[in-house]
């Protein structure tokens, strides 16, 4: 009778007992037999004829036939000294024993009680490689550790792989450990493409390597599959894979084909695959590709179109409170890997960056769709070479997803109204803020300027005008010498949309204007404002013009209008900080003249309506006159703020007629507070100097 103490005598003499298998013949004492004439003679073929039905053979009379196996006995090493290898038996279930505890108390009874017996469920071979475990090695384990989760999508929470990450930690040596945990009856040939295999995934350049793939096998647990992806050279260039439902019907049910202008042929790799490793296959790709933000220099082509299944590299997205005229801002942070944007100099602000999504629904699609090419075609002329200005917000990159748009702007500390009122509730009144102030409003004016006038000699979406000037068939300009020239108006000048980025240590920082989705370009100066259609000006900033009927005409000077405001709270949060703006804001609160049957209905504009017989005229508030007033009487207010005040009184805070000119002009505003700014630094005193 072979028993246990047998086996280990036979493993301890060095015989080859690995693989054999054990056969009972009704209650005869076990017997080693060797695995290939077991297989050979597992199951007889039984007489068949096709003219006599079957013949029912008695139980009795069956020869025992060998089945699946179903048991495995574990032969352990007597003591760690021996040198043995743990020898292994594979128990096979004979006629009469159907059930594995009868097959274990009948093996028990032969081999000893003491033996250790484990059950195992032999899986179907289809191929050279029999399985993988993926839960023992570490590869698997470095890659789900470095995905990183994407926080815009907070349902689904897709993952994706940091660029680089592949490349740290699909190494030659890491895919020949991996390959190693695939068992195969022809171990001497996988000795042999192992190291062949790992040498072509990982590849000589980035441009051409089967790394991404493999990292995917690896996650769904199917490295052994690499070979038939490098014999159909199906590369990390040809992700992401088509995907497509059989429109048969028949399986498999999802195909995978590579992209290109003509649908390929199904991919062969994926033959023998299940429908479920083909959907995981299909869903983890995009793990491997987010994409890579890059700052183009002249601006052309810097949008993206991703797809719905595309997973950005967003570390961090949080939804701003304020919201502008047309869209909403998030707060995100991209990965330090998929940006190569140069914004910030302060190491926890460098990845963090504005993003904005334009309004757009399925109902009015259309229109969005051409307020967002305005609002990009704007920022790119406004940032290129010979138009860019400092104190102009900076257009990184835009991209659309899922019939949304989306702009990316560098992260700004604040806007100017919660500059004024949380970072610098109490300013100091010294010569440093005071010089800051005066070149700030100077910058501000400046950068209008080319909002306001804007030559173009080349092909533009500012203005259909402009594409008369191009050549046959757009093929260049027409060089006349004569640039073509348009008016410009940004229409919501308001501290929200004035932006404070903070600058070097010790610096103050930088004042920028930003949200240029309601910025209109034209030929002429002066437009109907049923032409020009609703803008989201604020109420608090609104131009007269805007409520007087025989105006109704926009200008450009419906800006300078907006911007003389900005500059009066500017002033007064200089003498006085937040207490004294909110005290400024409180004394301009009237009844709305449009609303005066209802007297709860306030408005803090700069300007009020009076209702005459012979129609509506506009003029300044008392309040804001007497605020001007009181802050001229101040001990802070050197001769630098009584010229300041002198230009926002009479050239900036102006009601103007049908024809308009009676304000100041970008331009000469410019250069007026340049003069200012200039005095500021020659003239002792001109300035406070605490």
């Amino acid at each position: 009778m072979a028993t246990a103490d047998t086996l280990q005598r036979l493993s301890r003499r060095g015989d080859d007992v690995h693989g054999k298998l054990i056969e009972s013949d009704h209650g005869s004492p076990l017997r080693l037999l060797d695995s290939n004439k077991c297989l050979a003679n597992q199951r007889k073929k039984q007489w068949k004829t096709h003219s006599a039905p079957k013949k029912r053979t008695p139980t009795a009379l069956k020869r025992p036939t060998v089945r699946q196996p179903i048991l495995t006995v574990l032969l352990q090493k007597p003591s760690p000294s021996e040198p043995v290898v743990d020898a292994k038996l594979t128990l096979h279930n004979v006629s009469g024993l159907t059930k594995p505890s009868s097959s274990i108390t009948w093996a028990k009874s032969c081999l000893g009680e003491d033996t250790e017996l484990t059950p195992v469920h032999k899986p179907r071979n289809r191929g050279r490689l029999q399985s993988y475990d993926g839960s023992k090695g570490r590869l698997q384990d470095q890659l789900r550790q470095a995905l990183i989760r994407n926080s815009q999508d907070r349902h689904q929470r897709p993952q994706f792989l940091p660029l680089g990450q592949v490349n740290e930690i699909v190494t030659q040596q890491a895919v020949q450990a991996e390959l190693s945990r695939c068992k195969t009856h022809m171990r001497k040939f996988v000795q042999k493409w192992k190291p062949l295999h790992a040498k072509v995934v990982c590849g000589d350049d980035d441009s051409y390597s089967f790394r991404k793939i493999f990292a995917l096998l690896v996650l769904i647990e199917r490295p052994f599959n690499i070979a038939s992806f490098i014999k159909e050279d199906l590369h990390d260039g040809d992700l992401p894979l088509v995907t497509e439902h059989n429109p048969l019907g028949a399986k498999p049910y999802t195909i995978l084909r590579k992209r290109g202008p003509v649908d390929g042929q199904p991919l062969k790799c994926f033959k023998d695959w299940t429908e479920g490793n083909i959907a995981s296959f299909a869903r983890l790709q995009w793990t491997m590709l987010a994409p890579v933000f890059t700052e183009i220099e002249d601006k052309k082509d810097c949008h993206r179109f991703f797809s719905q299944d595309t997973v950005l590299p967003f570390v961090s997205w949080e939804k701003e409170a304020h919201r502008s005229g047309n869209g909403q801002v998030y707060k995100v942070k991209i990965h330090p890997s998929h940006h190569n944007f140069q914004t910030s100099d302060e190491d926890e602000l460098k990845d963090v960056f504005a993003v904005k999504e334009l309004y757009s629904n399925k109902q009015d699609f259309v229109s969005r769709k051409e307020d967002f090419k305005l609002e990009v075609e704007t920022l790119k002329r406004l940032t290129r070479c010979g138009h860019a200005h400092d104190h102009l917000i900076t257009l990184l990159s835009s991209y659309e997803q899922a019939e949304r748009y989306f702009l990316i702007f560098p992260w700004a500390g604040a806007d100017l109204l919660g500059y004024w009122k949380t970072s610098k509730p109490l300013p100091p009144q010294d010569k440093e803020t005071s010089l800051w102030l005066a070149t700030q409003c100077h910058g501000l004016a400046d950068a209008l300027t080319r909002i306001h006038r804007y030559d173009t000699l080349s092909k533009t979406l500012l203005h259909p005008s402009s594409f008369a000037r191009m050549g046959a068939r757009g093929a260049g300009p027409v060089t006349d010498g004569n640039p073509l020239r348009l008016f410009g108006r940004h229409g919501d000048i308001k501290p929200n949309n004035i932006l404070w980025f903070p600058g070097a240590k010790g610096s103050l920082g930088i004042l920028k204007i930003a949200d240029f989705g309601s910025v209109h370009f034209s030929t002429r100066n002066s437009v109907s404002c049923e032409d020009r259609g609703p803008i989201p000006n604020s109420a608090t900033y609104q131009a007269p013009e805007w409520d007087l009927d025989d105006v109704r005409m926009l200008r450009s000077s419906y800006d300078i209008w907006t911007l003389g405001c900005v500059y009066l709270e500017f002033i007064t949060w200089f003498m006085g900080g937040r207490e004294l703006l909110e005290k400024f804001a409180a004394k301009r609160q009237e009844p709305d003249p449009r609303w005066l049957e209802y007297p709860e209905m306030q408005k803090d504009t700069f300007f009020t309506i009076d209702r005459l017989p012979s129609g509506k005229t506009a003029r300044v508030k008392d309040a804001v006159l007497q605020s001007i007033k009181d802050l001229r009487s101040r001990p802070t207010c050197t001769p630098f703020f009584q010229a300041f005040l002198d230009i926002i009184q009479q050239d900036l805070l102006v009601v103007e007629g049908p024809d308009g000119g009676g304000r100041k002009s970008s331009a000469n505003l410019a250069s007026a507070l340049y003069d200012l700014r200039d005095n500021c630094e020659k003239i002792p005193g001109y300035i406070p100097e605490g």
